[in-house]
């Protein structure tokens, strides 16, 4: 696991700002760090060794005949099968190696046979092409810009590419379409959107060809699979288990007690591996308990597995916030960011470096509610905040006309997923299966990587989840129950699917961190967009959110104040400036 950067052009000092692009990343790479210097690119990459220690396996790595640089962040699934594969003289136990040969042998088609979690940059030498590559379904993150001057500088992180971006004197403002339209949608964007105007995302299953002098070229992996098509779940679920296990290395297992969760880590156990389990509560709330932990423990005396408990108390979390919140692109602002940056500090603090999660399986099965809905006006309903607008000094018809438009993008979106004959609740779930990248994904990864521990995601196994998404939705988790039998407790099997609990949204209207977000916007640059008279009365109001039948409505307020609050810091962490609407016309021009 890795973090990686580089700048492609013909200016100067393009070492200097790779190196400090990668200082901004040392976190995903605290064992090495390489640059490599050629005519019009440097590559670098921080290294967190994992598969081979040794000095030879540090990249950026040359495949055998010299014409290859390969930098590589990720974990092949499929490592082994492709060293019998390519059939060549082994120089290390990587597999950033068994990238720079595939790239050798098959240049970036070689991209089509991979396996796994992956964002790679790899410079051709002979034709001075640049390919970045992300996995499908974008597992591992990659950034991109390109400078005034027409060079191309990317990176595992968008914190560390937007201020090598801003030693650069580049433009680095959030555009006032992107402003409100991540408001409207609970902090996320449509990739390969990000906040700055000038960086972009490269897509999952998408390589970029980059020449200096051409314009870029957009590869997709096809990710195609036969609807309805018989399928060996079990075997497959298997081989996508055994494929995130690393010889010779203890492993953690992020732990909720759900059905999800469980079964992975018991097929980890049948299959021999030596791992421990780590779950995570909440300080209790008023009467409530927001905690999944005697789930957690059951599962782990079943399976005679060790178990640690991460506990998060309101004070711990108001603490640790600034800092998970730094390394994020600032898309996701779910509360759970905090959650994933104490659990990966957990893992790192017992001396591991590989640990798993069972996310994924609700949105490639199709479970999530959401992802039944009768309508696009519906799923746009579901995915847009219903409060948000209530705290903001906004005109109704500016309002509304982003919001049209902004529906119009993702009807668009999802129409595109109804070419090959899915019917409109197929393009849904492809539509939700893609907003992975855009919402849990860069919580994993920009979570646990805050503390230098890799998280693999074995049930997004391109294979495992193909056969799953080429069977009808199964709303009541029937499929993997079925996988569960066997595995898990009855108890376990047979638990209703929920989200994990937290009160976070609580705590912004009766505890202390609800105190420090208001003191804090009312010195923000939100300050003049704000709506503190009805924030007031959120606050004010004496329904409490602790009782048997708390207010939807109320609740969905906390929700709102905290991505409000959340977002602003996280503007003020990397000193971006906010666009406040001035002009209603802004949006009419044309």
């Amino acid at each position: 696991m890795c973090g990686i950067s580089g700048l492609f052009g013909r200016g100067n000092n393009k070492p200097f700002y790779v190196k400090q692009c990668l200082n901004g990343m040392k976190h995903r790479g605290p064992d090495n760090c390489s640059i490599m210097e050629l005519d019009n690119i440097s590559m670098g990459t921080v290294r967190l060794s994992i598969r081979d220690s040794n000095k030879e396996a540090n990249q950026p790595f040359i495949s055998s005949s010299g014409r290859w640089i390969v930098t590589f962040n990720g974990e092949l699934n499929n490592f082994q099968q492709l060293r019998i594969e390519l059939d060549c003289s082994w120089k290390t136990e990587c597999d950033t190696e068994v990238v720079a040969e595939l790239f050798e042998k098959f240049g970036n088609e070689g991209l089509k046979k991979l396996r796994g979690m992956y964002s790679i940059a790899a410079f051709d030498t002979h034709t001075e092409k640049l390919f970045l590559a992300r996995d499908f379904p974008g597992i591992k993150p990659l950034y991109w810009a390109k400078t005034k001057n027409g060079e191309y500088i990317y990176a595992s992180e968008f914190p560390a590419l937007l201020n090598t971006l801003k030693s650069l004197h580049e433009d680095c403002q959030i555009t006032e379409e992107h402003f409100y339209e991540y408001l409207m949608y609970r902090d996320t964007l449509l990739e390969p959107k990000t906040l700055i105007n000038s960086i972009k995302k490269v897509s999952p299953g998408e390589t970029l060809e980059i020449s200096l002098d051409k314009e870029i070229i957009s590869h997709k992996l096809s990710n195609a699979y036969e609807k309805n098509k018989p399928t060996d779940l079990e075997s497959l679920f298997t081989q996508a288990i055994t494929s995130v296990m690393e010889p010779n290395q203890n492993l953690g297992m992020f732990l909720s007690g759900g059905v999800d969760s469980s079964t992975v880590l018991s097929e980890l156990v049948s299959q021999g591996a030596n791992v421990e389990a780590f779950t995570l509560r909440y300080e209790k709330t008023g009467d409530f308990s927001y905690s999944e932990v005697p789930f957690s423990k059951y599962v782990c005396e079943f399976l005679n597995v060790p178990l640690n408990e991460v506990i998060l108390s309101e004070k711990e979390f108001i603490k640790l916030m600034p800092q998970a919140l730094s390394n994020q692109d600032g898309l996701s602002m779910d509360p759970t960011i905090v959650a994933y940056y104490a659990l990966g500090k957990a893992a790192e603090k017992r001396g591991l470096k590989v640990v798993i999660t069972g996310t994924g399986s609700d949105e490639i099965f199709g479970s999530y509610d959401w992802l039944h809905s009768d309508s696009m006006e519906q799923f746009d309903h579901w995915m847009k905040s219903a409060t948000t607008k209530n705290l903001l000094m906004i005109d109704d018809d500016v309002w509304n006309h982003i919001s049209e438009t902004c529906f119009q993008d993702r009807k668009h979106k999802i129409e595109s997923f109804m070419t090959n004959g899915e019917n409109l609740g197929d393009a849904i779930r492809n539509f939700g299966f893609y907003h992975l990248e855009a919402d849990a994904l860069p919580r994993v990864d920009l979570g646990t990587m805050n503390a230098s521990v890799e998280c693999r995601v074995p049930l997004l196994d391109q294979d495992f989840l193909r056969a799953a998404l080429s069977l009808p939705p199964d709303k009541e988790k029937s499929l993997f129950r079925n996988l569960s039998k066997n595995r898990i407790p009855i108890e376990i099997q047979k638990r209703p699917k929920c989200g994990f609990p937290h009160p976070v949204f609580i705590w912004m209207k009766h505890g202390e961190l609800g105190r420090v977000a208001y003191e804090f916007l009312k010195t923000s640059q939100l300050k003049d967009l704000i709506n503190f008279k009805e924030l007031d009365k959120f606050l004010n109001d004496s329904s409490s959110l602790l009782g048997k039948n708390p207010s939807a409505h109320l609740y969905d307020l906390g929700s709102s104040f905290w991505y409000l609050y959340s977002f602003a810091l996280w503007c003020d962490i990397h000193k971006i400036k906010v666009p406040i609407m001035k002009r209603q016309e802004v949006y009419y021009e044309n």
